[in-house]
């Protein structure tokens, strides 16, 4: 498969140009985002919602649903793109997979992706449950896997944050394989190591702590593995790495205070690759302090080979 990350990857649709209220047409979408859309298109001068778009190069795509659909169109997705190589457009509609036209909240579009053949189409439900959805070249719908998105990996695979219980052991982080549709956890690591095992009685202190709070005011949170996130995520094709923190024990109620939260940095060299996989662990100091917005310096030639010495194949 050809690796072409997407250049727009991650990040919802908001133009300068569009409505204020953020509804725009479909036509409106496509003009602001740099392109001349297709007459032959659905809904051109229709009002969309819960809507985002992608561009890789040349090419472009939009995710949206109807404003204000009829009841037996509620919940259907739509996907407009265009493809620079063969100079045309394309659609589909398809109803997202537990979705029915009964909802009473359509699913908004978080972001759209893709890995030099699949589109992706990262969904949110009402609830703010994650799900992606994999379509072809064709636009035509191949399969789903439950979680957020976070970084491509090389041969398009996907790193991504499983939702809680979605894979057996109920994993914090994932791989996703385009071509089989099965996903490889990757955190936790296989030996529990003394940040990890630290990050898990902070957390579990937490949540002894602030328990009555929770339930007053209906936080929620995956109670086998609780207040564990994944932070930070970022990859790069050239050195074929991949970096992201874990974060143990942030209180979502700040009506309960307790103890800092913990948490550690990993590093991997060929993550997609498991006989080839190493990774290095780096517990953060002063979480107060930590700034995720620069992990992606680890991944350059020179941050690798000292981190895992002169050889990095």
């Amino acid at each position: 498969m050809t690796v072409l990350l997407a250049i727009c990857m991650i990040g919802n649709a908001v133009f300068a140009k569009l409505p204020s209220d953020n509804q725009p047409t479909l036509r409106q979408a496509i003009v602001a985002a740099g392109e001349t859309p297709g007459s032959h298109l659905s809904n051109l001068d229709t009002k969309i919602t819960g809507w985002s778009y992608e561009c890789d190069g040349n090419n472009y795509a939009a995710a949206y649903f109807v404003a204000n659909a009829a009841p037996a169109d509620f919940g259907k997705l739509w996907i407009a793109r265009y493809d620079d190589g063969k100079k045309a457009w394309t659609q589909s509609s398809t109803m997202p997979p537990g979705s029915d036209s009964t909802q009473t909240a359509a699913q908004e579009v978080i972001t759209l992706f893709y890995d030099g053949y699949y589109l992706y189409v990262q969904l949110q439900s009402a609830t703010g449950t994650p799900e992606t959805l994999q379509f072809k070249t064709d636009l035509t719908y191949k399969r789903e896997f439950f979680g957020q998105t976070d970084a491509g990996i090389t041969d398009g695979a996907l790193f991504y944050t499983p939702n809680p219980n979605a894979l057996p052991g109920d994993p914090a982080a994932a791989i996703f394989d385009p071509e089989t549709g099965r996903s490889r956890a990757i955190y936790p690591l296989d030996k529990q190591t003394p940040a990890m095992l630290r990050g898990e009685q902070t957390a579990a202190s937490v949540v002894s702590a602030c328990i009555n709070q929770f339930n007053e005011h209906g936080v929620t949170y995956d109670k086998q593995n609780p207040l564990r996130a994944i932070a930070g995520a970022r990859s790069s094709l050239t050195t074929d790495s991949l970096v992201f923190a874990v974060i143990y024990g942030a209180n979502p109620d700040p009506t309960c205070q307790n103890r800092e939260p913990v948490g550690a940095v990993y590093v991997f060299l060929h993550p997609n690759d498991p006989k080839r996989m190493k990774f290095v662990e780096q517990p953060i100091a002063d979480i107060k302090h930590f700034d995720d917005s620069g992990l992606g310096t680890l991944l350059t030639q020179d941050s690798l080979a000292k981190l895992f010495g002169a050889s990095t194949n």
